[in-house]
């Protein structure tokens, strides 16, 4: 995401859903300042917390994806990591980042997509216990960037090999039965993970992808 975002000073970046803001100031660091939102109280909390000991210029505050409290045409760019998939209406949440993009603004995003092969029960208990409403493809993230006013200006699968499948459907129990075991599980896991991910890793399909839309008109 990072890398995608390519952050500049004196950028105006927003991210949607940020969490406790690990990568909103990540961006801050390179561009300056950042602005934040999240439905979570916590979340956004721990984020000013965060941003408060790094003495970092940020702007967090609690929000709707749906319904930005920001101006028309306020941010050059838009970060959106591993969030839209948990949105009820997509597209109300790509209409609220288009208007609040400038014209031939970015938006990056992440989301869950399971194209990679992996049985319907281990899919549709991610789905119950990540709470996901839509998997994506290239073709369907296109799609709604299309609907929304955003042109494809790039996509990638993301997390595509039988490594990364194996990971998912073993720690699925373990997140249903403590959130700390399946915390460092994946901390072991993650060295295999990139290790499988950087020598065969397959680009037709993924269980994550990562798109770039850059408006092109108002929604």
């Amino acid at each position: 995401m990072l890398s995608w975002t390519q952050p500049h000073t004196n950028e105006r970046i927003l991210d949607i859903a940020c969490g406790d803001g690990a990568l909103s100031l990540k961006i801050a660091e390179r561009a300056g300042t950042i602005y934040g939102i999240d439905a979570s109280s916590t979340f956004i909390n721990d984020a000013k917390s965060l941003s408060q000991k790094l003495k970092i210029n940020s702007h967090f505050m609690l929000g709707d994806a749906e319904d930005l409290p920001y101006p028309n045409k306020f941010f050059d760019k838009i970060v959106c990591s591993s969030s839209l998939e948990h949105f009820e209406h997509d597209l109300r949440a790509l209409s609220e980042m288009n208007r609040v993009l400038k014209l031939h603004g970015k938006l990056i995003l992440t989301a869950d997509s399971f194209t990679a092969p992996v049985g319907a029960t281990t899919k549709e208990k991610h789905k119950h216990l990540y709470h996901v409403v839509n998997f994506y493809t290239e073709g369907t993230l296109k799609e709604r960037f299309e609907r929304t006013g955003f042109e494809t200006a790039r996509s990638k699968y993301l997390l595509s090999t039988a490594t990364t499948g194996f990971f998912i459907a073993s720690t699925n129990e373990l997140f249903n039965l403590s959130e700390t075991v399946y915390n460092l599980a994946s901390f072991l896991a993650c060295p295999f993970v990139l290790l499988a991910e950087k020598t065969t890793r397959n680009k037709d399909f993924g269980y994550s992808i990562i798109a770039e839309g850059t408006k092109i008109k108002d929604c």
